[in-house]
């Protein structure tokens, strides 16, 4: 089996808070190295979708809509970290372009 989603996710010390400002300790994982897991686990699930997909009809087959049941799940929450990664990444990153001003429409 693929190791859980939540064995990726950081432990930032409990609920609420976020945000906050500079000086705190750098995430345990790297950004990179997260995005990189992600897409890992991201591609091992699609694998097993495409794997039960081949298999021909599920029809009747519980234990494949288990399966596939599981596998959903995973794709929501691979989807969630996904997101809450981008939240992240976008607030520690400042806006593109510097420090110049935004264009006023036409061109002087």
């Amino acid at each position: 089996d693929p190791p859980e989603p939540e064995a990726f996710a950081t432990d930032d010390g409990g609920g609420g808070g976020g945000g906050g400002g500079g000086g705190g300790k750098p995430p345990v994982i790297p950004p990179a190295a997260e995005l990189k897991l992600l897409r890992g686990l991201q591609e091992q699930v699609y694998e097993q979708t495409k794997a039960i997909d081949g298999s021909g009809p599920i029809g009747d087959d519980a234990a494949q809509r288990t399966r596939l049941d599981a596998l959903a799940a995973e794709q929501q929450e691979l989807f969630q970290l996904a997101l809450e990664m981008l939240t992240e990444m976008s607030e520690q990153q400042p806006p593109p372009g510097g420090d110049h001003e935004p264009p006023t429409g036409e061109p002087q």
